[in-house]
């Protein structure tokens, strides 16, 4: 970040971008960068749907919520300096555990809920297509054997 705002949320001087920035640094084994697709793959806690958690008060703060919080949304906080309240962050690369800031993108929830529709309706298409090559690849091979 590049703003010189410095927010103190406890008596140990330590701020949410000085935290952000511990989390956010590959070495110190809180994320994973998948080198293929970009993806910035939280290594802790992680919600059944996949979605990081953070386990700190000082960044629960800062995203609005009490203990814990959604390390996309903390993610996206510090790298853009602001989240409204009520949106969703759409993950872009469909990947739940990213918290990559350039693969997420503030959307409304009717926004966000469309999206995913999609992408489950493509996801089950595409099981069906390959369903099919392989009965194709099965009837394929019956007439090699002739």
């Amino acid at each position: 970040r590049t703003d010189s705002s410095v927010r103190t949320h406890n008596t140990s001087g330590q701020t949410f971008e000085s935290r952000m920035e511990w989390y956010l640094d590959p070495k110190n084994k809180y994320i994973k960068i998948n080198k293929k697709t970009g993806c910035w793959i939280w290594q802790r806690c992680q919600l059944p749907a996949g979605y990081g958690l953070v386990s700190s008060v000082l960044v629960a703060k800062e995203v609005g919520t009490k203990n814990n919080a959604l390390m996309h949304r903390a993610a996206y906080l510090y790298a853009k300096g602001s989240l409204l309240p009520k949106t969703h962050l759409d993950h872009l690369c469909g990947t739940a555990s990213c918290c990559n800031p350039t693969h997420l993108e503030e959307v409304s929830a009717s926004v966000n809920n469309a999206r995913k529709a999609l992408v489950r309706d493509q996801t089950q298409e595409i099981i069906e297509l390959k369903k099919e090559i392989k009965r194709l690849n099965r009837r394929i091979q019956g007439f090699e054997k002739c």
